[in-house]
């Protein structure tokens, strides 16, 4: 019996994204990957990133067995419902979509975008240059913990006190060029999710690449499945 849960999703959405935002539990919990984008880095976060723990073993050369794993079996087991019901990003962006009436078509050719994510960004650059290239431009990662952590430090902490003087905190010195240009990029995202459903989760982002792809793999077992037992059974009853 399968069992319907959209009538419930937006209540799915908020709890989730307050599970995934209990910094008192991080100590016990970070250490284990959510089979969504949430930033690891994130103030509140209760649960490592899998994309940010997949480009940290692509760096040092080690396969990432549990994170690639969570993924896949979260992907095999249940599609995109983690998407749609858990991720707290695609949560925000569905909120900004409620706010405008008429909407826009997203080219189907764009959501090619989060393959390239995935193959270049999360696998390929990170490997080449010894970088988590996708956090570098997640806009999730800046609006989750970047823009959180700048502006605590720039409020409660700007300077830090010393034996020796009191210094600019280093967080605010490597407030550069790089940040704004993905202060700008997070704004045009969510900008864009006003009149686009979930722009960001369509065209950059690598779980649901993931997800997407063990969806089309399922399918095609399921289908293939279905042809054999077909034929199978015409066979018999010729």
């Amino acid at each position: 019996m399968k069992i319907n849960l959209v009538p419930y999703r937006l209540y799915c959405q908020m709890v989730s994204t307050v599970l995934l935002n209990l910094p008192f539990l991080s100590p016990w919990m970070k250490q284990a990957c959510v089979p969504v984008l949430h930033c690891y880095s994130c103030p509140l976060a209760t649960m490592a990133c899998p994309i940010g723990t997949i480009q940290y073993f692509v760096i040092i050369g080690s396969f990432p067995f549990i994170a690639l794993g969570t993924l896949l079996l979260a992907g095999v087991l249940f599609g995109k419902l983690f998407c749609f019901y858990i991720c707290p990003f695609g949560f925000l962006q569905d909120l900004l979509f409620r706010l405008y009436k008429k909407t826009i078509v997203l080219p189907h050719f764009l959501e090619y975008g989060k393959y390239v994510m995935l193959v270049v960004c999360v696998f390929f650059l990170t490997k080449l240059l010894g970088h988590p290239v996708f956090c570098s431009v997640c806009s999730a990662g800046i609006i989750e913990a970047g823009i959180p952590i700048v502006a605590h430090t720039a409020v409660a902490e700007p300077v830090v006190k010393t034996a020796i003087g009191t210094f600019r905190d280093p967080i605010l010195d490597m407030v550069g060029m790089w940040f704004w240009i993905k202060v700008a990029l997070a704004a045009v995202v969510l900008a864009v999710a006003v009149a686009i459903r979930r722009p960001f989760c369509r065209v950059f982002c690598p779980v649901g690449a993931i997800f997407t792809l063990c969806g089309k793999t399922m399918h095609t077992i399921k289908t293939c499945s279905g042809c054999t037992k077909r034929t199978r059974n015409e066979n018999e009853t010729q």
